[in-house]
């Protein structure tokens, strides 16, 4: 079962599984696709799932999470409690460990936005601003790889590698050039870039999968903005 299933990350494992990157699917698999229209995440007695893949959150822009942070903390940790709650119980510390660290969290959204004067410890980094940026058929693969193949509770990160981190200045001029767009562009410097950098490594996954290839980013973005050209006036807006 995979939650979120009419998301950008729920229909790239579709694409992924209908374009064959995934193999030969197995007769004892089924799989079932969940948005929040169809399902309530606390009722898993209509489908009954061995394995979920679970995608569905609370999402929005950059300074849709900037004002509303304690929403966003609130509903998206709820909508995992509801997903965790249902699947069978581990134990450990990590359960304590980890709802004591995210009090940080909490205690920041509280501050800034309801002007709380709660105590966080916090650093800072200065560098350019660098993502990583994943094609969502890829990503899609990758988890269908993972649920059938990576048995462990330790976890993995599905990620392009360091070395293709790329400027969101160069992703913007990417997406301008898959979309055709000849006009001037123009980067609001008044606005918040977000967070700097947010590297992560992918040498577990290629140790694990050496032989994935990932889609480059330039053709990612073309095949993205040929699919969005050919699907607006359909497409989730």
């Amino acid at each position: 079962m995979v939650t979120g299933g009419s998301g950008l990350v729920g229909k790239g494992i579709q694409a992924a599984l209908a374009n064959g990157r995934c193999g030969e699917t197995p007769a004892n698999e089924k799989w079932v696709y969940l948005s929040s229209k169809e399902a309530d995440l606390r009722d898993r007695r209509k489908h009954r799932p061995t394995h979920v893949i679970h995608l569905a959150a609370m999402v929005g822009g950059l300074f849709k999470n900037m004002s509303h942070k304690v929403e966003f903390w609130q509903q998206n940790v709820a909508i995992n409690d509801n997903v965790m709650h249902w699947a069978k119980e581990y134990k450990s510390n990590e359960s304590y460990a980890y709802a004591k660290r995210m009090i940080d969290v909490l205690n920041r959204c509280y501050n800034e936005e309801y002007g709380c004067n709660f105590t966080s410890a916090r650093r800072h980094a200065a560098s350019t601003p660098l993502r990583q940026f994943i094609f969502n058929e890829d990503l899609g693969a990758l988890m269908v790889w993972t649920l059938r193949n990576y048995d462990s509770p330790e976890p993995i990160i599905l990620s392009v590698g360091e070395e293709d981190e790329v400027t969101i200045r160069d992703a913007a001029l990417a997406v301008v050039s898959g979309m055709g767009y000849t006009g001037e562009v123009v980067f609001d410097t008044t606005k918040s870039d977000g967070q700097h950098k947010k590297t992560a490594s992918n040498a577990k996954l290629m140790a694990l999968h050496p032989e994935f290839q990932f889609t480059p980013f330039k053709q990612a973005v073309k095949q993205t903005c040929e699919w969005f050209k050919a699907n607006y006036d359909t497409a989730r807006k």
